[in-house]
């Protein structure tokens, strides 16, 4: 499911959790289309990605926003509402990054609700030495060779500079793209660059197709 303005969005608040075990899933499915609601009419919001991993049951909320200071309104928002309990007081496994979005290593326009895209969420660090401006230029190259793929969809990219994370959320066709596109990808001399500049202890990758509540 996602939802979007027609704003530039420059900040991705990128939250990934599990329900609690003892959630009914009712109740917290519930808690989410509050929270559609809730961000909808948030000043500041630009949009959002929902995804989630039958696989691994993890949840991805990508959501984006015009501001930092917006963001944290509304999180601080958030906890003061009864029916967003579920979501502010009964997760597990919760990590939340913030990062600014690098529009020109964006490729394709904003996500919009599309049936069967499958999303390739990405997050690393770069190897000791490798600087952010050199690793840019590798990877708008990276993103010439891969964009005429048949079955890749877009890719927006972020990069928090004081964290020195980097996060890509790549969309695929669907599920057989995904797999298709993998091993092609790896073989192009694009992605040896990117792949020599990272540092692989850091890389956490994720697969999800767009939640239905």
């Amino acid at each position: 499911m996602s939802t979007t303005k027609a704003v530039s969005p420059i900040l991705l608040e990128l939250c990934q959790f599990r329900p609690h075990p003892d959630l009914p899933d009712a109740e917290f499915r519930s808690a989410l289309r509050t929270s559609r609601t809730f961000l909808e009419n948030c000043p500041g919001f630009a949009g959002r990605t929902l995804l989630y991993s039958p696989s691994s049951m993890l949840w991805t909320d990508a959501v984006r926003w015009t501001s930092p200071a917006l963001a944290q309104e509304a999180f601080v928002r958030m906890a003061e509402i009864p029916d967003l309990r579920p979501l502010t007081e009964q997760l597990v496994d919760v990590t939340m990054q913030h990062v600014p979005r690098v529009d020109e290593l964006t490729i394709g326009a904003s996500p919009a609700p599309q049936d069967g895209c499958v999303y390739e969420v990405l997050t690393y660090r770069l190897k000791p030495g490798v600087s952010a401006g050199e690793y840019r230029a590798a990877m708008a190259a990276f993103g010439e060779a891969v964009a005429p793929l048949d079955g890749f969809v877009g890719r927006e990219a972020f990069y928090g500079e004081e964290s020195g994370l980097w996060v890509e959320l790549i969309r695929y066709a669907d599920q057989a793209a995904a797999l298709r596109l993998g091993p092609i990808v790896m073989e192009l001399p694009a992605a040896g660059r990117l792949f020599d500049a990272i540092d692989q202890d850091s890389v956490g990758i994720h697969f999800g197709s767009e939640a239905s509540l």
